[in-house]
């Protein structure tokens, strides 16, 4: 729990600077208004803004500026904070391609999303709407190779769910589900083990609540 508050934290302080940022470009643009004495808007391909050892910091485009001291390469757009080793750590804009253990693969669907990364630039987290599949989603993942979600939230108009996963390559991954299906009129939780994702069902659809015991592959319902 503490892990997590902490992760929040950072969280909290990553969307303070994105927000300083923010307010200091419309400053700048202000500024400029004023200078000038003519209320203009400011058009421009792409943004670098650069820390105090003259490394990219910040850099805002659609695609996003070349820089060789960033160690992405594929083109992205959107708004995208970088490590004074040149590792992509926060983006804001519309998805490209997912880095997992330090590879770039296409992505299930397409949209706009918050993306968090590690040290490597692996993606450990983010918050996004998928264009394609009308869904909105939060996901928190273990990191590595494999890229495995830990936590994942989605939200559509058929319904809603909730996973925690267990950190592992093979075998059952789902160790607890909390579902809900609108239009079957079905919610249900599931809680599984390393055997099977489906230990305890307990399921309620049409009036018709159910309790079910998964034990040596014999299920049986506790509430009959």
């Amino acid at each position: 729990m503490e892990d997590q508050i902490k992760s929040l934290q950072k969280q909290v302080h990553q969307l303070r600077v994105i927000l300083f940022v923010i307010i200091s470009l419309f400053l700048l643009a202000a500024l400029v208004s004023f200078t000038t004495g003519k209320s203009e808007i400011i058009r421009t391909k792409g943004i670098i803004i650069e820390d105090n050892q003259g490394k990219p910091f910040i850099i805002m485009g659609n695609p996003l500026p070349q820089d060789k001291l960033r160690k992405r390469k594929d083109p992205l757009g959107g708004l995208v904070f970088l490590d004074d080793k040149g590792t992509d750590r926060l983006f804001i804009g519309k998805d490209g391609k997912l880095q997992m253990g330090g590879e770039l693969v296409d992505r299930n669907s397409e949209g706009w999303s918050y993306i968090i990364n590690d040290t490597v630039g692996d993606e450990r987290g983010g918050f996004g709407f998928s264009d394609e599949e009308d869904r909105i989603g939060l996901g928190l993942d273990y990191g590595g190779k494999d890229g495995l979600e830990a936590i994942y939230l989605n939200a559509s108009q058929e319904g809603a769910y909730i996973l925690v996963n267990a950190n592992v390559a093979k075998g059952v991954r789902d160790r607890i589900v909390l579902w809900h299906d609108t239009p079957n009129d079905l919610t249900q939780i599931k809680v599984g083990d390393k055997l099977s994702d489906d230990r305890i069902l307990l399921r309620a659809t049409g009036g018709k609540p159910s309790l079910v015991h998964k034990k040596n592959g014999v299920r049986k319902d506790i509430t009959e």
